[in-house]
This record gives C-alpha cells, structure tokens and sequence, in this order.
C-alpha cells in the first residue's frame, strides 16, 4: 500500500508560541502591503533575471556547445508535476517504488522544483534550467524508510535496459550509509550513472552525516551564495564533493502555485546535476569516472587554496562550461569514485567528520525555507480582509512546513 506522504511528521507540528510568533510576522507584512503573488502572473524574464546562478556558471556561453540534449536525468524525490508550463514534454513517464503511479504528479512541490532547477524550458512561468534540453525521469521516493526506497529505486533504475545518465537525490536520512544501499550505489555507478545528492542543511546545527550522500561514489553537493561564500547552513562533513548555488534560489512551487525564493543544498545538487548533463551530453561516450574527474579538475575553491578540499564546498564549486572546454588528463584524480573503490574492495574508507546521528535514522529534518516573494504587491483593505489573509497564510505555512520537513533544500 502507498504510504502517506505525511507519514512520520507528526512529531513536527508548530507549537501554539511558535505559530503566534509566525502570525505577527504574517501581519507585519500584511500592515506593510506585501503578499505572494502567483507564479502565473510571473514575468519568465523576470524571472530569469532573478537566477543569478546563470551569469554566474557561464551558462549563456555553456549553452552555445550543449544544453543537455538526448541526457535524462532520474530525480529521486516527491513526484513530478508534468504539467508544469516549464516541464510541459520534458518528463517521461517514471515510477513510485511503493505502488503504482508513474510519478507525473507531486504533491508536495519539491520533487517538481528540483526539476525545473535540472532541466526548466523558460516558458511558463519561465524558469530556465541548467540543461534545458535534457529529459526528466521522476522516481517517488517515499519518507519513511527512505534508505531502503533509495536503494530499491537504483537497483530498478540498474536493471533497466536504458539507465538514466544522472541521478540526483535531494533529501536525506542521518546515519551511516547502509550496506545495502551502498550496493545499490556501487551498482548504479558500474552501469554508467553519476548519483548526485544533497549533502545536508544542518551545518549550523547537528552537522549530522546522512545518506546517500555520504554514500561512496556519490557526489555530495554543498552550498553557496551569490557572495561566493559558504551557506552556513551547508553541512561541513569529509564526503563533500563539490559545491553549488543554493542561496536565495527562485523556485517554482507547485504546492502552492508560487514563485519562492529558497536556501540549502537541494537546489545545489540540483543546479549541480543540470551542469554534469551539459557535459554529459557533449561528451557521450566518455567514462563517467573521467567526466566526475573533469568537474573536480574545474571546480572553483572559493574556502580555502585552489585544489584543495574543503568539508563545506569539497573540490569547490562545480563550473559546467570549464568542464565543457577545459582541458583534463582522461586520468585526471577522482577521490569519490576511488572512495567506492576502496568501499568494494573492504579497504577503510576516509573518516566522515561530525558522527552525530538522529535516533533511529529518521528523515532528516534540515529544510531550506522561503526567504521572500518573487513580488512585492497588494495592500489589506479593511480588518475582516486582513484577519482572512493572515489566517489563510499561517495555515498554508504551516502546512507547508510539514511538508518540507522532509526534504533537504
């Protein structure tokens, strides 16, 4: 039986204080003039202007040699809304490892953001993604127990007779890397795909290591802003890989039919996963172990010395067009797939730093959260308008939490 998707949050339910606290910022806001609007009534070039990250990884000159053409990328996550105007004919028909369905609905929303953040057409509301022509794969993967869901959904997408080239997998579960699930990795990696994940957004609190991105062979993604620093919130553990945007993301919102902004490593290892299907795409052939080489060989460190790695960007920060023209010794260093060498033939593997775990591997709770609208208009006209407004927002916010309590963003 599919479980419910708000299975195993109970426990996360705002107190009285805390939603009080909430209901005087709602009205705040409401007293200032400022509410959501609608992603429908967005601008696509307003709101292109608003990702940042385009002008920032050289895609405009990466689009010139690929943006991803004939690359699927899997996206491991809540579902996909496939009739997103961005999305519309980019989604394939996918899978839900815990019962029917073909994953072309979301609803939760994250699952249909991280999509858009691969592989967005720029049309409606006009999101533009990093590999605008690569196709989606969408896989529900459900909360609970998601270790041993991750690990059923790569083992059904190995034994496919056409494998995605790219998985990304934007959540996590505090604990060590199953057994199991490391199989399930290894796997995967054998058959050609490069599994990204979100390496976690709990860098200014439990630090904890979570799965799959402490998985070896996955390439953990960090976080970091516009400023070129570190998002504190990014998790500082060894297993990093390499480093993308996530700070003060615009994200469509399929949940609640907006345009956010948003922070955490989701969006990283999104944005990271549409950079390695530009590459991918350009280089077809060319050994999955050498192409993960290539982003390390160009990755940008902005924490510490060129070449060097750091627990909060890794090899530093991913630059998809570098990775496209560069040039790259076909044996150029690959720590995270030597890691899964190391894994496979039982030798130890590197220390993962902060070993803090929560009790009984539960999802881990470190969401990004939405920092502001993507425009600014209406103002409240009367009391009984205003009470309706702020009692509608504070519901859907909290209900909107209790979703996002359960993916890493």
């Amino acid at each position: 039986m599919t479980q419910s998707r708000s299975a195993g949050v109970a426990g996360r339910v705002k107190r009285p204080a805390t939603l009080l606290l909430q209901l005087m910022c709602v009205i705040a806001l409401l007293v200032s003039g400022t509410v959501l609007a609608p992603s429908a009534d967005a601008d696509p070039g307003a709101l292109q202007s608003q990702e940042w990250w385009i002008s920032r990884l050289g895609l405009n000159d990466a689009w010139k040699i690929s943006k991803g053409a004939g690359v699927t990328v899997a996206v491991l996550d809540s579902g996909v809304k496939a009739a997103v105007g961005d999305l519309r004919g980019v989604v394939l028909p996918g899978f839900d490892v815990s019962g029917p369905g073909d994953a072309r609905t979301d609803p939760d929303g994250h699952g249909t953001s991280m999509a858009v953040e691969v592989a967005g057409r720029g049309t409606s509301p006009g999101m533009l993604g990093v590999a605008p022509a690569a196709r989606i794969l969408p896989v529900v993967v459900p909360v609970q127990n998601q270790d041993d869901y991750t690990t059923t959904a790569l083992n059904r997408l190995s034994g496919g007779a056409h494998p995605p080239q790219i998985v990304n997998m934007s959540y996590g579960t505090a604990g060590a890397c199953p057994d199991n699930l490391q199989a399930a990795v290894k796997k995967a990696v054998d058959k050609g795909m490069i599994l990204v994940a979100s390496a976690g957004n709990n860098g200014t609190s439990s630090n904890q290591s979570q799965a799959p991105a402490n998985c070896a062979g996955v390439v953990a993604v960090g976080a970091y802003g516009n400023d070129l620093k570190p998002w504190s919130g990014s998790e500082r553990q060894s297993y990093v890989g390499l480093a993308g945007p996530g700070v003060r993301i615009v994200g469509y919102n399929a949940a609640t039919l907006q345009t956010e902004h948003y922070d955490g490593t989701s969006d990283a290892a999104a944005i990271v996963s549409g950079s390695i299907a530009l590459v991918r795409s350009h280089f077809p052939t060319m050994p999955s172990r050498q192409l993960v080489a290539r982003f390390i060989a160009t990755a940008r460190q902005f924490d510490g010395a060129q070449g060097s790695h750091s627990d909060v960007l890794g090899w530093g920060a991913a630059r998809p067009h570098h990775a496209l023209t560069d040039q790259v010794a076909a044996n150029a260093p690959n720590p995270i797939y030597d890691a899964l060498a190391r894994v496979s033939t039982g030798e130890p593997s590197a220390p993962t730093s902060s070993a803090a775990t929560a009790p009984g591997g539960q999802a881990s709770t470190g969401t990004g959260h939405a920092a502001s609208s993507s425009s600014n208009t209406g103002i409240v006209i009367g009391i009984v308008a205003a009470v309706v407004v702020v009692v509608l927002v504070v519901i859907g916010f909290a209900l909107r939490q209790r979703r996002r309590a359960r993916w890493v963003r």
